[in-house]
């Protein structure tokens, strides 16, 4: 697996045990923190298996700027410094 991947899977995984352990509280369940966690577990992985198979022949950054969210990715400096 690629170290870019596996740093995402370990951040999904810690999500997942963070749901897991919040669902399992007996006395008031925190539901609304145990999706939010969810969701970000089930986010990371596909940006992990998104850089596993380098989806669109490129990195994650390039993926997400062609998919038209440009606008989330910060811009590179342009031209020569100084």
């Amino acid at each position: 697996m690629k170290a870019s991947a596996c740093e995402w899977v370990l951040k999904a995984e810690e999500d997942y045990l963070a749901a897991t352990a919040l669902s399992r509280r007996r006395k008031k369940p925190l539901w609304n923190i145990v999706a939010f966690h969810a969701q970000q577990a089930v986010g990371k992985y596909l940006k992990a298996r998104l850089e596993e198979v380098e989806w669109l022949g490129g990195s994650l950054a390039q993926s997400v700027k062609y998919a038209g969210y440009s606008a989330l990715m910060p811009e590179a400096p342009r031209g020569k410094p100084g």
